[in-house]
């Protein structure tokens, strides 16, 4: 069994300062889908954890190549997991909803891209 373990942007020792909460990162785990096949490996299978998990999710919607996706605590809905982690923090729900439509719109916004989905 091959393994392959890489940091997503702006994330450990990788390069940027951007989060966008899978959005961009999908495209660090295409490239590395990319350089798997470039090794003659076409058995793929993805493991990821939060934000990790939810790049696993939404690179598998748009690769055939990957085979298998594991996850833990990737969310499939942003806003909620969002919400709720406000929630944990003792942060009033009605609070914390509003901040993480807030968070999600401008990111989208500043994106180009519908995070909301």
């Amino acid at each position: 069994m091959n393994v392959l373990l890489f940091d997503l942007r702006a994330h450990g020792r990788s390069e940027g300062k951007i989060i966008s909460f899978g959005y961009l990162e999908r495209q660090d785990v295409l490239g590395a889908v990319g350089f798997l096949h470039s090794r003659g490996i076409r058995r793929i299978g993805l493991l990821g954890f939060s934000l990790g998990g939810i790049v696993a999710m939404l690179s598998a919607a748009v690769c055939n190549d990957i085979a298998a996706v594991v996850t833990d605590g990737g969310p499939a809905r942003m806003l909620t997991a969002m919400a709720t982690r406000g929630a944990e923090w003792r942060i009033p729900r009605w609070l914390s909803e509003a901040g993480a439509r807030l968070t999600l719109t401008v990111t989208s916004l500043r994106l180009g891209a519908n995070l909301f989905r």
